[in-house]
């Protein structure tokens, strides 16, 4: 179960990488926000629920709906934010933040998931943090698209970084409140419930027409966000303090490559470096066990 777990993990940050591309895509190909999050919730829904025949449910169970509702609440708001930030600022440094937000479901393992920490924990924990500060004075050097409305910008991150942040606790969550069911059953409930917000958001605003950008992008988005919430919340079997900084390493990573490949954001020695410590913090993670045994007999304990 650990090989399949690690493995799981790893398949959950390729998936969010294309994510992170398609956030920007959106962006460039002028995607409005709520459609954009529609066509996700929808094709993501669609995968989801049809993987769910796969699997037992406890569709009459008011924890999943409850956490379903939560988690689609947070998506309805975060996905936009994602999208408008990728206006505001750098795809790079919005996705940054997007995965920063691991810090949410890892420091608060203890205390609901009777998961403790590890002093190899404390490293991971630094390690993304630095790799975050050189990652952001690369995009810095590189000079890539400045931020615009510094005061509004702020604010959007922060909110990203608090509602991805609380999707992470919710899907964790799921293994104490409906146990080894329902994974795709929850992820089918809240992808469909975000596409009927979403939906209802346009028919008040009289947006009910779809473009065809939105569509495409957003079915892309739609299927990889499907492909890595299904493998994260499988992995979460694993203690989250071995499963978010695989998924969100790499996910960091290849996000951030991604996006400097299509839309030309320049690499320099400190982006380099980042994506290096990025890359330490998915090996220290897959090799959390035997390395706290090593740091343990190194400093005598």
């Amino acid at each position: 179960m650990l090989l399949s777990g690690i493995l799981l993990a790893f398949l959950s940050g390729v998936s969010f990488s294309v994510l992170g591309m398609s956030y920007k895509m959106a962006a460039a190909r002028h995607c409005r926000a709520v459609p954009f999050t529609m066509a996700l919730g929808l094709s993501a829904g669609v995968v989801t629920l049809f993987k769910s025949t796969t699997e037992a449910t406890a569709w009459g169970d008011p924890h999943l709906w409850g956490l379903a509702g939560a988690v689609a609440v947070c998506f309805i708001s975060s996905i936009p934010l994602v999208v408008l930030a990728s206006r505001l600022g750098p795809g790079s440094l919005n996705w940054t933040v997007v995965n920063l937000a691991l810090l949410v479901p890892l420091l608060s393992a203890p205390y609901l998931f009777h998961e403790p920490l590890l002093g190899v924990d404390a490293l991971v924990i630094a390690l993304f943090v630095l790799a975050l500060v050189c990652l952001q004075r690369g995009m810095h050097a590189a000079g890539d698209t400045p931020p615009r409305r510094y005061l509004l910008y702020a604010l959007v991150l922060t909110a990203i970084f608090v509602t991805n942040g609380t999707v992470g606790v919710a899907q964790k969550l799921k293994y104490l409140l409906l146990g080894e069911t329902s994974t795709a059953g929850l992820a089918a409930t809240f992808y469909l419930l975000t596409a009927v917000l979403a939906f209802s958001i346009m028919l008040a605003r009289g947006q009910a027409r779809m473009r065809r950008a939105e569509w495409q992008v957003g079915a892309l988005a739609g299927l990889t966000s499907a492909g890595g919430v299904l493998s994260l919340m499988t992995a979460l079997r694993l203690p989250a303090a071995e499963v978010f900084p695989i998924s969100q390493g790499l996910s960091l990573v290849g996000g951030i490559a991604l996006t400097a490949v299509l839309y030309h954001e320049r690499f320099n020695k400190w982006k380099v470096l980042g994506v290096a410590l990025a890359l330490a913090v998915v090996l220290l993670a897959v090799l959390r066990e035997p390395t706290q045994v090593w740091l343990t007999g190194l400093l005598g304990g």
